[in-house]
Parts: structure tokens; C-alpha cells; sequence
């Protein structure tokens, strides 16, 4: 028996429940049919005419051949969507929305490969001002041969109120073991 067939043995929860519903299953079979003493008792046919009981490993087998052994076997009752359908679902909700792309590389790609309702953004190489971010906006219109790029704009974002690296103070571990000190620790 290999690792996987070992891994998908039932556990001992899973046999000591099965071996309690057989012997239910035999208790109540007995009550039903009589016996249980000499005045009350079933027929010798009755009680030796039956199958052997099963080992746990006989059990355990019959489980793994019982079990499916793939996905083309099982049945989805609860509708999971498969992978497809995800996809599909993700795409009819982003149908009519506009995404920006900054174009990898700085440059646009093949017209071909646009893809519709994307704005790419091209970072301008030149700008100089270190709290702005140039840029040149880009959008793929038409269908086929006549698919084009067409400018959107030139845009500058102002980035002057945000932190720069050189705004960071890193801290030691001591300032950081004195901050929760002071807070009563973790």
C-alpha cells in the first residue's frame, strides 16, 4: 500500500463508528429475530448461514474501491462553480469598466495585444520634478485592421504631500521594546 492509499484510510473515529453500527446493526437484528437464550432461540441456520465479518483491513479496502478516484466521478450537488465559470462571472462583472495599466517597460504593447477598456500609462523617461509623476495615456479603439492607439492625455500627478523614503526614521529594536513598555507590554 502506497503513502496516498494509507492517507485516504479511514480514521479511527470513522471504523469505531462502523464497528458500533454493525454490532447495532447485529443487536437489533437478534432482538428482532428472537434469541438470546435456550427457551428463546434462533435457528442454527440462522446464525451460521451469515457472511464472515470483515478485518479493518478488508473494510478499508472495500472503502478506497468505493471512492472516487476522479473529478469526472463526482457530482456537484451544491453548484460550486468550476473554474470557467469563475472566469466568465469575473469578466461580465468587469465588462464596461476602464482598468489603467502602466505599460511595462515604458512602452506600449502590440495593438494586437491591447486590451479593451485599459488605459495604459506611459511614464515619461525626462521628468525631472522628483514630487510629480509624468505620464502619457494611452487607449486601443476600433476592431481588426482598424485598431489604433489613440493619446488620451498628457497627466502629472502631484506627489509633493505624500512621504518620501527620505522622510522615514527607521527605529531600533530598544525604541520599540521602550514603546511597549511604556504601553504596559504585549
Amino acid at each position: 500500500m502506497n503513502q496516498n492509499e494509507l492517507n485516504a484510510l479511514p480514521d479511527l473515529d470513522t471504523l469505531s463508528h462502523l464497528w458500533l453500527a454493525i454490532k447495532l446493526y447485529i443487536t437489533q437484528y437478534v432482538s428482532a429475530h428472537g434469541g438470546g437464550g435456550a427457551a428463546d432461540s434462533v435457528a442454527w441456520g440462522d446464525i451460521t448461514d451469515k457472511p464472515d465479518l470483515m478485518t479493518a483491513s478488508e473494510i478499508a479496502a472495500a472503502i478506497l474501491a468505493a471512492l472516487p478516484t476522479a473529478v469526472s466521478q463526482l457530482t456537484n450537488d451544491e453548484n460550486f462553480q468550476n473554474a470557467q465559470e469563475v472566469l466568465d462571472a469575473i469578466s461580465g462583472a468587469m465588462a464596461g469598466k476602464i482598468s489603467y495599466v502602466i505599460a511595462p517597460g515604458g512602452t506600449l504593447p502590440d495593438i494586437a495585444d491591447a486590451a479593451s477598456g485599459t488605459v495604459y500609462l506611459i511614464p515619461d523617461p525626462d521628468a525631472t520634478d522628483p514630487n510629480s509623476s509624468a505620464m502619457e495615456s494611452w487607449i486601443a479603439v476600433g476592431e481588426g485592421e482598424d485598431r489604433q492607439w489613440v493619446k488620451t492625455g498628457d497627466g502629472v500627478i502631484d506627489l509633493s504631500g505624500y512621504v518620501k523614503f527620505s522622510d522615514i526614521t527607521y527605529i531600533t529594536n530598544e525604541q520599540i521594546d521602550e514603546m511597549f513598555a511604556q504601553t504596559g507590554g504585549v
